[in-house]
């Protein structure tokens, strides 16, 4: 997982999201992920560009995979970093399931690094949200 382009996601299948929110600090993005895949938006595996928040806060990469946990059966990678300077909040994900489960994960963190969400689910990913908070 020392992969910055993807949480090691070379070699994942590609799921494409659409969104028309491209660049815009709050947004949502809609698509069709199944575990084991990584996230691309209107093409493009790279979001950084894509899902952003403020002072500088921005997602790279979304991996979505099987994982076998005592109390999860699933988990969302995500690679990215929260907004610069003290005080200055967080970029949250929203995670919505087929199964209306929903998930949040926030990126706190001003320098680029690995986020994880675990969890028990049944469902596949279809839209993913962002916004800033704090």
């Amino acid at each position: 997982m020392s992969n910055l382009t993807g949480c090691g996601s070379s070699n994942l299948p590609v799921s494409n999201f659409n969104t028309q929110d491209e660049g815009e600090m709050i947004g949502m993005a809609e698509g069709h992920m199944t575990p084991d895949s990584q996230v691309s938006i209107n093409s493009n595996a790279n979001l950084s560009e894509i899902i952003v928040g403020k002072n500088g806060a921005y997602v790279q990469s979304i991996i979505f995979r099987n994982y076998l946990g005592i109390a999860s059966n699933k988990v969302i990678y995500v690679y990215g970093r929260g907004p610069q300077g003290l005080g200055s909040g967080c970029l949250k994900l929203t995670f919505n399931l087929s199964s209306g489960e929903k998930y949040d994960l926030s990126l706190m963190s001003s320098s680029p690094k690995y986020y994880n969400k675990k969890f028990l689910g049944t469902g596949n990913i279809t839209a993913i949200n962002w916004t800033t908070r704090g």
